[in-house]
């Protein structure tokens, strides 16, 4: 980093600085999720591979098991990998803004499922298609309307189990089924709504919307965050941060989304 004259190399330094935040973002990735103790695991392993070279059988056994361990690595990293390269994908300008109407209608059935503690879970889709996820309920393409919503949702209707995917003004498909979250430390009394709305959050950058059969209340999962118990102003307020129009980068979701 220093050449002969004393003068910081600035391409080195630069160079350590991208390195250090990249190593911090996958940090942040993994989490709170099995991830975590795999790395941990894996820096254990290459410690004491490093410090076993005046120890020759032991350092010859480390070194000969990392080579297929690679292969392992990579295949029980499977889903954070995954994971990672789909939000590295995401790196792009904030979601578009739905229209006005769209919102209002959206509102509306969620209002009407609240106070009449009809359960409801709704993904509105980001940047990231959902059509593999509409794919395992039932397509309708229909209209966005707060009658639409409320019907699918209604108590013992043929869709009123699974979830509903929103694509702009759409009704994508209703009777969708979520993936759960696969994060070890989320509560065991959280309910499978809110599970499947994590678990869709986690999957893709959509918004995703639950409201409890039991109580009524309104939850918001983004980045794999769940905000619970929200009011409908409260909601609204965090749609219109989440629909800016502004550029805003996924990037620094992934940044806020541990802290």
């Amino acid at each position: 980093m220093v050449d002969s004259a004393g003068r910081i190399d600035a391409v080195a330094v630069v160079d350590i600085l991208l390195l250090t935040c990249l190593i911090y973002q996958i940090w942040c990735m993994i989490e709170g999720t099995r991830g975590r103790q795999l790395t941990q695991g894996v820096f254990v392993l290459i410690l004491v591979y490093l410090v076993s070279r005046p120890l020759p059988v032991l350092h010859y056994v480390l070194g000969t098991a990392m080579q297929p361990a690679v292969i392992a690595l990579v295949i029980l990293f499977q889903p954070e990998l995954r994971s990672a390269l789909e939000q590295i994908g995401r790196i792009r300008p904030g979601r578009s803004r739905p229209g006005q109407a769209v919102l209002e209608a959206l509102f509306d059935a969620i209002e009407h499922s609240s106070v009449n503690h009809i359960g409801a879970l709704i993904a509105i889709e980001g940047t990231t298609g959902l059509s593999d996820i509409a794919a395992t309920g039932t397509i309708l393409d229909a209209q966005l309307t707060p009658e639409l919503l409320s019907s699918v949702f209604f108590p013992n209707s043929a869709l009123h189990d699974g979830g509903v995917i929103l694509r702009g003004d759409r009704v994508l498909a209703a009777g969708c089924y979520f993936p759960p979250t696969t994060n070890p430390d989320v509560p065991r009394t959280l309910g499978m709504r809110h599970r499947a709305a994590l678990g869709m959050s986690e999957h893709a950058d959509a918004v995703v919307i639950v409201v409890s059969e039991e109580t009524g209340g309104i939850s918001l999962a983004v980045s794999g965050q769940l905000s619970r118990n929200l009011r409908m102003p409260e909601l609204r307020e965090r749609f219109r941060q989440l629909f800016s129009t502004e550029w805003t980068l996924n990037l620094a979701q992934l940044w806020r989304r541990r802290t």
